[in-house]
């Protein structure tokens, strides 16, 4: 797994050039390539668990799966 950091960002409007602040979170790569100029808001740093490979994909999954039983979906699985 790896380590990947999201944060919001102010983007620049295409047509005024002000920033405005995100409403969603993005890696900075993603955030980079899809809004040159952008500039992370640092306070909103959120770190995600990326599985990199397709046995830590199923590994993930069948894990998380594992702890929904019937009658507790919803529910804390302790």
């Amino acid at each position: 797994m790896k380590d990947v950091e999201f944060f919001q960002w102010y983007i620049p409007d295409r047509l005024t050039g002000k920033p405005y602040f995100s409403r969603w979170k993005m890696s900075e790569d993603h955030a980079q390539k899809m809004y040159p100029g952008c500039k992370k808001e640092p306070a909103t740093r959120e770190v995600r668990f990326i599985a990199t490979t397709e046995e830590e994909r199923i590994d993930f999954a069948t894990s998380a799966h594992s702890k929904i039983k019937p009658g507790n979906a919803g529910r804390d699985p302790s």
